[in-house]
Protein backbone atom coordinates (compact mmCIF):
# COMPACT_ATOMS: atom_id res chain seq x y z
CA UNK A 1 0.00 0.00 0.00
CA UNK A 2 1.25 3.27 -0.81
CA UNK A 3 1.66 6.20 1.49
CA UNK A 4 0.19 9.34 0.36
CA UNK A 5 2.50 12.74 0.59
CA UNK A 6 -0.16 14.15 2.79
CA UNK A 7 0.24 11.23 5.42
CA UNK A 8 3.96 11.49 5.46
CA UNK A 9 3.65 15.35 6.18
CA UNK A 10 1.12 14.74 8.57
CA UNK A 11 2.93 12.33 10.39
CA UNK A 12 6.09 13.99 9.67
CA UNK A 13 4.46 17.27 11.12
CA UNK A 14 2.85 15.39 14.36
CA UNK A 15 6.33 13.80 15.02
CA UNK A 16 8.49 17.28 14.82
CA UNK A 17 5.52 18.73 16.80
CA UNK A 18 5.80 16.30 19.60
CA UNK A 19 9.95 16.57 19.53
CA UNK A 20 9.53 20.73 19.25
CA UNK A 21 6.91 20.59 22.32
CA UNK A 22 8.28 18.06 24.45
CA UNK A 23 11.69 19.88 24.18
CA UNK A 24 10.01 22.92 25.11
CA UNK A 25 8.06 21.78 28.32
CA UNK A 26 11.25 20.74 29.38
CA UNK A 27 13.02 23.95 29.28
CA UNK A 28 9.88 25.09 31.00
CA UNK A 29 9.74 22.46 33.62
CA UNK A 30 13.37 22.83 34.34
CA UNK A 31 13.23 26.34 34.66
CA UNK A 32 10.73 26.35 37.07
CA UNK A 33 12.48 23.48 39.25
CA UNK A 34 15.93 25.11 39.03
CA UNK A 35 14.21 28.46 40.27
CA UNK A 36 12.09 26.39 42.89
CA UNK A 37 15.74 25.01 44.21
CA UNK A 38 17.81 27.84 44.21
CA UNK A 39 15.43 30.70 45.40
CA UNK A 40 15.33 29.68 48.93
CA UNK A 41 19.51 29.15 48.83
CA UNK A 42 19.87 33.04 46.87
CA UNK A 43 17.86 34.27 49.80
CA UNK A 44 19.64 32.40 52.62
CA UNK A 45 23.17 34.36 52.34
CA UNK A 46 21.99 37.78 52.70
CA UNK A 47 19.09 36.82 55.14
CA UNK A 48 21.86 35.27 57.46
CA UNK A 49 23.93 38.25 57.31
CA UNK A 50 21.05 40.82 57.86
CA UNK A 51 20.52 39.04 60.88
CA UNK A 52 24.00 38.47 62.45
CA UNK A 53 24.62 42.30 61.83
CA UNK A 54 21.11 42.87 63.52
CA UNK A 55 22.69 41.08 66.60
CA UNK A 56 25.96 42.44 66.34
CA UNK A 57 24.63 45.81 66.38
CA UNK A 58 22.32 44.98 69.40
CA UNK A 59 24.84 43.50 71.53
CA UNK A 60 27.62 46.34 71.07
CA UNK A 61 24.52 48.38 71.87
CA UNK A 62 23.61 46.47 74.97
CA UNK A 63 27.82 46.34 75.79
CA UNK A 64 27.40 50.06 75.74
CA UNK A 65 24.46 50.22 78.53
CA UNK A 66 21.46 50.07 75.98
CA UNK A 67 18.81 48.06 78.68
CA UNK A 68 16.28 48.09 76.17
CA UNK A 69 18.18 45.53 74.58
CA UNK A 70 17.75 41.85 75.59
CA UNK A 71 20.49 39.38 75.12
CA UNK A 72 18.33 36.66 74.78
CA UNK A 73 15.84 37.16 72.84
CA UNK A 74 17.85 40.26 70.46
CA UNK A 75 21.25 38.66 69.92
CA UNK A 76 21.10 35.24 71.34
CA UNK A 77 17.89 34.46 69.86
CA UNK A 78 19.02 36.23 66.31
CA UNK A 79 21.82 33.49 66.24
CA UNK A 80 20.12 30.45 67.35
CA UNK A 81 17.72 31.40 64.28
CA UNK A 82 20.51 31.37 62.26
CA UNK A 83 21.83 27.95 63.59
CA UNK A 84 18.07 26.80 62.86
CA UNK A 85 17.77 28.20 59.57
CA UNK A 86 21.35 26.89 58.39
CA UNK A 87 20.30 23.34 59.81
CA UNK A 88 16.77 23.61 58.21
CA UNK A 89 18.79 24.10 54.84
CA UNK A 90 20.81 21.71 54.79
CA UNK A 91 18.32 19.07 56.16
CA UNK A 92 15.86 20.11 53.02
CA UNK A 93 13.18 21.83 55.43
CA UNK A 94 10.57 24.00 55.08
CA UNK A 95 11.70 27.71 56.44
CA UNK A 96 10.03 31.37 55.69
CA UNK A 97 12.45 31.59 53.41
CA UNK A 98 10.57 28.74 51.59
CA UNK A 99 11.36 24.59 50.93
CA UNK A 100 14.57 23.64 50.75
CA UNK A 101 15.70 21.39 48.45
CA UNK A 102 18.59 18.52 50.39
CA UNK A 103 21.51 19.20 48.64
CA UNK A 104 24.19 16.99 47.47
CA UNK A 105 26.67 19.22 46.45
CA UNK A 106 29.64 18.78 48.96
CA UNK A 107 30.85 22.40 48.83
CA UNK A 108 27.46 23.74 49.66
CA UNK A 109 27.19 21.48 52.55
CA UNK A 110 31.06 22.27 53.93
CA UNK A 111 30.15 25.80 53.72
CA UNK A 112 26.69 25.17 55.56
CA UNK A 113 28.34 23.30 57.94
CA UNK A 114 31.45 26.31 58.95
CA UNK A 115 28.72 28.73 58.79
CA UNK A 116 26.70 27.16 61.97
CA UNK A 117 30.42 26.49 63.71
CA UNK A 118 31.59 30.32 62.84
CA UNK A 119 27.65 31.05 64.45
CA UNK A 120 27.90 29.10 67.25
CA UNK A 121 31.67 30.46 68.06
CA UNK A 122 30.24 33.75 67.34
CA UNK A 123 27.64 33.21 70.74
CA UNK A 124 30.20 31.55 72.65
CA UNK A 125 32.13 34.48 72.21
CA UNK A 126 29.11 36.93 72.93
CA UNK A 127 28.32 35.11 75.92
CA UNK A 128 32.12 35.33 77.96
CA UNK A 129 32.51 38.80 76.46
CA UNK A 130 28.64 39.72 78.07
CA UNK A 131 29.61 37.58 81.27
CA UNK A 132 32.50 39.19 81.78
CA UNK A 133 30.96 42.54 81.36
CA UNK A 134 28.74 42.16 84.21
CA UNK A 135 31.91 40.78 86.22
CA UNK A 136 33.46 44.04 85.13
CA UNK A 137 30.62 46.34 86.16
CA UNK A 138 30.78 43.94 90.08
CA UNK A 139 34.32 45.27 90.22
CA UNK A 140 33.97 48.50 89.08
CA UNK A 141 30.98 49.11 92.06
CA UNK A 142 33.98 48.16 94.80
CA UNK A 143 36.23 51.37 94.70
CA UNK A 144 39.18 49.14 96.36
CA UNK A 145 38.79 46.44 93.19
CA UNK A 146 40.94 48.79 91.14
CA UNK A 147 43.79 46.71 90.19
CA UNK A 148 41.31 44.41 89.05
CA UNK A 149 39.24 46.52 87.24
CA UNK A 150 42.49 47.71 85.62
CA UNK A 151 42.88 44.38 84.23
CA UNK A 152 39.35 43.55 83.90
CA UNK A 153 39.73 46.20 80.98
CA UNK A 154 42.96 44.43 79.32
CA UNK A 155 41.13 41.42 78.91
CA UNK A 156 37.84 42.70 77.66
CA UNK A 157 39.97 44.49 75.22
CA UNK A 158 41.45 40.98 74.36
CA UNK A 159 37.26 39.36 74.14
CA UNK A 160 36.50 42.36 72.33
CA UNK A 161 38.63 41.50 69.57
CA UNK A 162 37.76 37.89 69.72
CA UNK A 163 34.33 38.82 68.92
CA UNK A 164 34.97 40.86 66.57
CA UNK A 165 36.98 38.56 64.91
CA UNK A 166 34.29 36.01 65.48
CA UNK A 167 31.99 38.04 63.88
CA UNK A 168 34.12 38.85 60.89
CA UNK A 169 34.90 34.97 59.93
CA UNK A 170 31.15 34.71 59.72
CA UNK A 171 30.47 37.34 57.58
CA UNK A 172 33.54 36.05 55.17
CA UNK A 173 31.53 32.61 55.69
CA UNK A 174 28.39 33.56 54.76
CA UNK A 175 29.38 35.54 51.69
CA UNK A 176 31.29 32.91 50.82
CA UNK A 177 28.10 31.03 50.56
CA UNK A 178 26.29 33.76 49.24
CA UNK A 179 28.83 33.50 46.12
CA UNK A 180 29.00 29.34 45.92
CA UNK A 181 25.31 30.02 45.51
CA UNK A 182 25.63 32.50 42.95
CA UNK A 183 28.34 30.62 41.27
CA UNK A 184 25.60 27.43 41.15
CA UNK A 185 22.88 29.54 39.91
CA UNK A 186 24.83 30.98 36.95
CA UNK A 187 26.42 27.40 36.05
CA UNK A 188 22.58 26.02 36.43
CA UNK A 189 21.54 29.32 34.46
CA UNK A 190 23.73 29.00 31.68
CA UNK A 191 23.23 25.16 30.97
CA UNK A 192 19.33 26.62 30.53
CA UNK A 193 19.45 29.29 28.24
CA UNK A 194 22.19 27.28 26.01
CA UNK A 195 19.61 24.65 26.16
CA UNK A 196 16.53 27.24 25.27
CA UNK A 197 18.75 28.91 22.37
CA UNK A 198 19.16 25.30 20.89
CA UNK A 199 15.45 24.44 21.05
CA UNK A 200 14.67 28.33 19.65
CA UNK A 201 17.18 27.65 16.98
CA UNK A 202 15.69 24.12 16.80
CA UNK A 203 12.11 25.57 16.07
CA UNK A 204 13.81 28.00 13.31
CA UNK A 205 15.48 25.41 11.88
CA UNK A 206 12.13 23.24 11.93
CA UNK A 207 10.13 25.80 10.56
CA UNK A 208 12.03 26.75 8.00
CA UNK A 209 11.63 23.60 6.64
CA UNK A 210 8.06 23.21 6.79
CA UNK A 211 7.96 27.13 5.39
CA UNK A 212 9.76 25.28 2.28
CA UNK A 213 7.60 21.91 1.78
CA UNK A 214 4.14 24.57 2.68
CA UNK A 215 5.57 26.65 -0.60
CA UNK A 216 5.82 23.98 -2.08
CA UNK A 217 2.64 22.44 -1.36
CA UNK A 218 0.79 25.65 -2.05
CA UNK A 219 1.83 29.09 -3.11
CA UNK A 220 -0.47 31.08 -1.10
CA UNK A 221 1.05 29.91 2.37
CA UNK A 222 4.00 31.17 1.68
CA UNK A 223 3.07 34.86 3.10
CA UNK A 224 1.19 32.97 6.39
CA UNK A 225 4.63 31.02 6.78
CA UNK A 226 6.63 34.35 7.01
CA UNK A 227 4.99 36.25 8.93
CA UNK A 228 4.61 33.03 11.45
CA UNK A 229 8.40 33.03 11.45
CA UNK A 230 8.44 36.84 11.90
CA UNK A 231 6.24 36.28 15.29
CA UNK A 232 8.47 33.03 16.03
CA UNK A 233 11.82 35.69 15.89
CA UNK A 234 10.18 39.00 17.45
CA UNK A 235 8.43 36.99 20.43
CA UNK A 236 11.49 35.08 20.73
CA UNK A 237 13.66 38.78 21.69
CA UNK A 238 11.73 40.12 26.09
CA UNK A 239 15.89 44.04 41.19
CA UNK A 240 28.72 58.36 80.90
CA UNK A 241 39.27 76.11 122.57
CA UNK A 242 38.63 72.07 122.75
CA UNK A 243 35.53 72.40 122.52
CA UNK A 244 35.52 74.65 119.88
CA UNK A 245 38.11 73.03 118.14
CA UNK A 246 36.75 69.28 118.08
CA UNK A 247 33.12 71.16 117.45
CA UNK A 248 34.48 72.80 114.36
CA UNK A 249 36.54 69.50 113.43
CA UNK A 250 33.10 67.73 113.90
CA UNK A 251 31.29 70.28 111.71
CA UNK A 252 33.97 69.69 109.17
CA UNK A 253 35.88 72.59 109.29
CA UNK A 254 39.76 71.64 109.66
CA UNK A 255 41.13 74.70 109.25
CA UNK A 256 39.94 75.81 113.03
CA UNK A 257 43.87 76.61 114.83
CA UNK A 258 44.65 75.28 118.47
CA UNK A 259 46.78 77.50 120.60
CA UNK A 260 47.61 74.93 122.90
CA UNK A 261 50.70 73.33 121.89
CA UNK A 262 51.26 70.61 124.82
CA UNK A 263 50.80 67.09 123.87
CA UNK A 264 46.97 66.75 123.66
CA UNK A 265 47.11 69.47 121.99
CA UNK A 266 50.07 67.86 119.12
CA UNK A 267 47.70 64.85 119.52
CA UNK A 268 44.42 66.69 118.34
CA UNK A 269 46.29 68.69 115.62
CA UNK A 270 47.59 65.58 114.34
CA UNK A 271 44.47 63.83 114.68
CA UNK A 272 42.35 67.07 112.75
CA UNK A 273 45.47 67.23 110.44
CA UNK A 274 44.61 63.18 110.14
CA UNK A 275 41.04 63.64 109.62
CA UNK A 276 41.19 66.80 107.24
CA UNK A 277 43.64 64.64 104.96
CA UNK A 278 41.08 61.54 105.57
CA UNK A 279 38.31 63.99 104.40
CA UNK A 280 39.74 65.59 101.64
CA UNK A 281 40.70 62.23 100.11
CA UNK A 282 37.14 61.57 100.84
CA UNK A 283 35.92 64.70 99.28
CA UNK A 284 38.46 63.74 96.17
CA UNK A 285 37.31 60.58 95.88
CA UNK A 286 33.27 61.52 95.72
CA UNK A 287 34.25 64.89 93.39
CA UNK A 288 35.71 62.05 91.14
CA UNK A 289 33.14 59.62 91.06
CA UNK A 290 30.58 62.65 90.87
CA UNK A 291 32.74 63.51 87.37
CA UNK A 292 32.88 60.46 86.27
CA UNK A 293 29.02 60.04 86.64
CA UNK A 294 28.46 63.03 84.97
CA UNK A 295 30.32 62.70 81.67
CA UNK A 296 28.95 59.07 81.90
CA UNK A 297 25.87 60.85 81.70
CA UNK A 298 26.96 62.96 78.82
CA UNK A 299 28.27 60.55 76.83
CA UNK A 300 25.20 58.34 77.04
CA UNK A 301 22.54 60.81 76.12
CA UNK A 302 21.66 60.67 72.63
CA UNK A 303 22.78 63.21 70.37
CA UNK A 304 21.47 63.42 67.18
CA UNK A 305 24.53 65.85 65.97
CA UNK A 306 27.81 64.81 66.76
CA UNK A 307 29.30 68.28 67.08
CA UNK A 308 26.30 68.69 70.11
CA UNK A 309 28.44 65.74 72.24
CA UNK A 310 31.83 67.02 71.67
CA UNK A 311 30.64 70.33 72.67
CA UNK A 312 29.00 69.03 76.25
CA UNK A 313 31.96 67.33 76.43
CA UNK A 314 34.53 70.33 76.55
CA UNK A 315 31.98 72.37 78.26
CA UNK A 316 31.70 69.61 80.70
CA UNK A 317 36.06 68.95 81.35
CA UNK A 318 36.50 73.16 81.48
CA UNK A 319 33.55 73.54 84.08
CA UNK A 320 34.13 70.41 86.20
CA UNK A 321 38.20 71.18 86.46
CA UNK A 322 37.75 74.82 86.58
CA UNK A 323 39.45 75.36 84.17
CA UNK A 324 39.38 78.41 81.93
CA UNK A 325 39.79 77.47 78.45
CA UNK A 326 39.76 73.88 76.00
CA UNK A 327 40.05 72.09 73.11
CA UNK A 328 39.38 68.94 71.54
CA UNK A 329 41.28 67.18 68.80
CA UNK A 330 40.42 63.74 66.96
CA UNK A 331 42.39 61.86 65.04
CA UNK A 332 40.62 62.04 61.25
CA UNK A 333 41.51 58.90 59.10
CA UNK A 334 39.26 58.97 56.09
CA UNK A 335 42.41 59.16 54.27
CA UNK A 336 45.72 56.64 55.27
CA UNK A 337 47.87 58.45 53.53
CA UNK A 338 47.16 61.74 55.26
CA UNK A 339 46.31 61.76 59.10
CA UNK A 340 46.26 64.62 61.07
CA UNK A 341 44.36 65.54 64.31
CA UNK A 342 41.02 67.87 63.30
CA UNK A 343 40.13 70.39 66.08
CA UNK A 344 36.04 69.68 66.48
CA UNK A 345 35.47 71.50 69.78
CA UNK A 346 36.60 74.78 71.44
CA UNK A 347 36.09 76.42 75.08
CA UNK A 348 36.75 79.85 74.96
CA UNK A 349 40.30 79.43 72.87
CA UNK A 350 41.76 82.31 71.22
CA UNK A 351 44.95 81.35 69.66
CA UNK A 352 46.48 81.58 65.81
CA UNK A 353 47.11 78.25 65.50
CA UNK A 354 43.57 76.83 65.80
CA UNK A 355 42.15 79.12 63.35
CA UNK A 356 43.33 76.20 60.74
CA UNK A 357 41.48 73.65 62.82
CA UNK A 358 43.77 71.37 61.89
CA UNK A 359 47.38 69.82 63.60
CA UNK A 360 49.99 67.15 61.91
CA UNK A 361 50.93 64.51 64.03
CA UNK A 362 54.01 65.30 66.04
CA UNK A 363 53.24 68.99 65.11
CA UNK A 364 53.32 71.29 68.27
CA UNK A 365 53.02 70.11 72.26
CA UNK A 366 49.27 68.87 71.27
CA UNK A 367 50.41 66.90 67.91
CA UNK A 368 53.61 65.23 70.36
CA UNK A 369 51.09 64.41 72.76
CA UNK A 370 49.07 62.62 70.33
CA UNK A 371 52.23 60.74 68.62
CA UNK A 372 53.85 59.65 72.21
CA UNK A 373 50.40 58.71 73.79
CA UNK A 374 51.83 60.45 77.24
CA UNK A 375 49.73 63.16 79.17
CA UNK A 376 51.60 66.48 79.55
CA UNK A 377 51.34 69.03 82.16
CA UNK A 378 53.42 72.62 81.82
CA UNK A 379 53.52 75.07 84.27
CA UNK A 380 56.39 77.55 82.82
CA UNK A 381 54.35 77.58 79.11
CA UNK A 382 55.80 79.90 76.63
CA UNK A 383 54.51 83.55 76.70
CA UNK A 384 52.98 83.57 72.62
CA UNK A 385 51.48 79.57 73.16
CA UNK A 386 48.25 80.45 74.46
CA UNK A 387 46.80 83.34 76.54
CA UNK A 388 43.30 83.65 78.70
CA UNK A 389 41.37 86.25 77.42
CA UNK A 390 38.67 88.25 78.95
CA UNK A 391 37.05 91.67 78.40
CA UNK A 392 39.58 93.24 80.76
CA UNK A 393 41.95 91.75 78.38
CA UNK A 394 44.81 88.61 78.23
CA UNK A 395 47.18 86.76 80.56
CA UNK A 396 49.41 83.59 80.21
CA UNK A 397 47.58 80.44 81.98
CA UNK A 398 49.39 78.94 85.53
CA UNK A 399 49.38 75.58 83.47
CA UNK A 400 48.32 73.90 80.86
CA UNK A 401 47.28 70.33 80.70
CA UNK A 402 47.39 67.88 77.66
CA UNK A 403 45.96 64.57 77.33
CA UNK A 404 45.74 61.83 74.84
CA UNK A 405 42.06 59.98 74.45
CA UNK A 406 43.49 56.42 74.71
CA UNK A 407 41.81 52.98 75.32
CA UNK A 408 43.24 50.12 74.62
CA UNK A 409 46.48 51.18 73.14
CA UNK A 410 44.32 52.59 70.26
CA UNK A 411 44.56 57.11 70.18
CA UNK A 412 41.80 58.24 69.37
CA UNK A 413 42.73 62.06 69.52
CA UNK A 414 43.61 64.45 72.41
CA UNK A 415 41.99 67.00 74.81
CA UNK A 416 43.64 70.21 75.73
CA UNK A 417 43.05 72.40 79.14
CA UNK A 418 44.30 75.45 80.38
CA UNK A 419 44.17 77.20 83.93
CA UNK A 420 45.19 80.40 85.73
CA UNK A 421 45.57 78.16 88.51
CA UNK A 422 47.82 74.85 89.56
CA UNK A 423 46.49 71.78 88.67
CA UNK A 424 46.35 69.55 91.40
CA UNK A 425 47.26 65.57 90.87
CA UNK A 426 43.99 64.29 91.42
CA UNK A 427 42.80 66.79 89.18
CA UNK A 428 45.54 65.29 86.14
CA UNK A 429 44.25 61.47 87.33
CA UNK A 430 40.33 62.32 86.74
CA UNK A 431 40.68 64.45 83.43
CA UNK A 432 43.18 60.97 82.35
CA UNK A 433 39.99 58.88 83.09
CA UNK A 434 37.65 61.52 81.52
CA UNK A 435 39.89 60.87 78.80
CA UNK A 436 39.87 56.93 78.70
CA UNK A 437 35.72 57.57 78.64
CA UNK A 438 35.67 60.01 75.85
CA UNK A 439 37.77 57.25 73.89
CA UNK A 440 35.48 54.38 74.17
CA UNK A 441 32.54 56.77 73.34
CA UNK A 442 34.25 57.87 70.07
CA UNK A 443 35.21 54.64 69.56
CA UNK A 444 31.84 53.35 69.89
CA UNK A 445 30.05 56.31 67.50
CA UNK A 446 32.66 55.36 65.19
CA UNK A 447 31.92 51.38 65.37
CA UNK A 448 28.35 52.44 65.20
CA UNK A 449 28.33 54.63 62.46
CA UNK A 450 30.50 51.78 60.34
CA UNK A 451 28.06 49.50 61.29
CA UNK A 452 25.29 51.68 59.80
CA UNK A 453 26.74 52.31 56.63
CA UNK A 454 27.08 47.93 56.28
CA UNK A 455 23.85 47.89 56.94
CA UNK A 456 22.80 50.12 54.57
CA UNK A 457 24.46 48.95 51.91
CA UNK A 458 23.39 45.30 53.04
CA UNK A 459 19.84 46.74 52.66
CA UNK A 460 20.29 47.82 49.25
CA UNK A 461 21.69 45.17 47.89
CA UNK A 462 19.07 42.75 49.65
CA UNK A 463 16.41 45.22 47.27
CA UNK A 464 18.46 45.18 44.57
CA UNK A 465 18.07 40.89 44.81
CA UNK A 466 14.60 41.55 44.92
CA UNK A 467 14.48 43.46 42.35
CA UNK A 468 15.97 41.11 40.03
CA UNK A 469 13.69 38.39 41.59
CA UNK A 470 10.78 40.55 40.35
CA UNK A 471 12.37 41.19 37.10
CA UNK A 472 12.99 37.19 36.17
CA UNK A 473 9.72 36.47 37.50
CA UNK A 474 8.33 38.45 35.00
CA UNK A 475 10.56 37.09 31.45
CA UNK A 476 9.13 33.45 33.24
CA UNK A 477 5.89 34.77 32.83
CA UNK A 478 6.59 36.42 29.30
CA UNK A 479 8.37 33.39 27.64
CA UNK A 480 5.62 30.88 28.85
CA UNK A 481 2.86 33.47 27.14
CA UNK A 482 4.86 33.16 24.28
CA UNK A 483 4.83 29.38 24.38
CA UNK A 484 1.18 29.10 24.57
CA UNK A 485 0.85 31.18 21.73
CA UNK A 486 3.21 29.22 19.76
CA UNK A 487 1.62 25.94 20.34
CA UNK A 488 -1.72 27.45 19.35
CA UNK A 489 -0.42 29.27 16.00
CA UNK A 490 0.90 25.66 15.11
CA UNK A 491 -2.42 23.68 15.77
CA UNK A 492 -4.10 26.48 13.86
CA UNK A 493 -1.45 25.92 10.93
CA UNK A 494 -2.02 21.71 11.25
CA UNK A 495 -5.66 22.26 10.59
CA UNK A 496 -5.14 24.72 7.77
CA UNK A 497 -3.08 22.18 5.79
CA UNK A 498 -5.45 19.67 6.60
CA UNK A 499 -8.24 21.55 4.97
CA UNK A 500 -6.12 22.45 2.01
CA UNK A 501 -5.03 18.93 0.92
CA UNK A 502 -8.49 17.59 1.75
CA UNK A 503 -9.62 19.94 -1.16
CA UNK A 504 -7.40 19.38 -3.26
CA UNK A 505 -7.51 15.65 -3.04
CA UNK A 506 -11.68 16.48 -3.97
CA UNK A 507 -10.99 18.61 -6.45
CA UNK A 508 -8.83 15.35 -8.10
CA UNK A 509 -11.24 13.23 -7.59
CA UNK A 510 -13.82 14.92 -9.45
CA UNK A 511 -13.82 13.46 -13.11
CA UNK A 512 -13.14 15.44 -16.36
CA UNK A 513 -16.43 17.10 -17.69
CA UNK A 514 -18.47 16.47 -14.15
CA UNK A 515 -21.28 13.48 -13.93
CA UNK A 516 -23.64 12.56 -15.70
CA UNK A 517 -27.26 13.61 -15.21
CA UNK A 518 -26.19 16.15 -12.70
CA UNK A 519 -25.01 13.66 -10.10
CA UNK A 520 -22.06 14.64 -7.69
CA UNK A 521 -19.49 12.84 -6.45
CA UNK A 522 -20.64 11.04 -3.35
CA UNK A 523 -17.99 12.24 -1.49
CA UNK A 524 -18.95 15.69 -1.45
CA UNK A 525 -22.59 15.02 -1.10
CA UNK A 526 -21.83 13.40 2.53
CA UNK A 527 -19.85 16.57 3.45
Amino acid sequence: MKISNSLKYAVGLALVGIVISALVIYVERTMISTNSKNQPYIALGEYLKNISTKAHLWFEEAMAGDESIQIERDVYGYLDLSVKTLQSAMNGEETELGTFHQTTDKETIKIINESIEDVKRLKVSAERRWKFRLELLAQQSDSTQKAGVDQGEAAGGTLDQEFDAAYEELQDTYDRLVNHVKKNVAQDNSFLNNFSWTSIILIVVVFSGLCFIFYRIQFRNEKLSEVSNLKLKEESDRIASFSDFIQSISSGNFDHQLDLKDELGNKLIEMRNTLKTNSENEQRRIWASAGMAQIGEILRADHKVVKDLYDNIVRFVVNYSKSNQASLFLLNEEDDKNRFLELVSTYAFDRKKHLNSKLEIGEGLAGQCFLEGKPIFMIDIPKDYIKITSGLGGANPGSLLIVPLKINDTIYGIIEIAAFQKYAPHEIELVEKFAESIASTISSVRINERTRVLLEQTQQQAEEMRSQEEEMRQNMEELSTTQEEMSRKEKEYINRIQVLEYEANIEKSVPKGGYKNGHTHPVLQEH
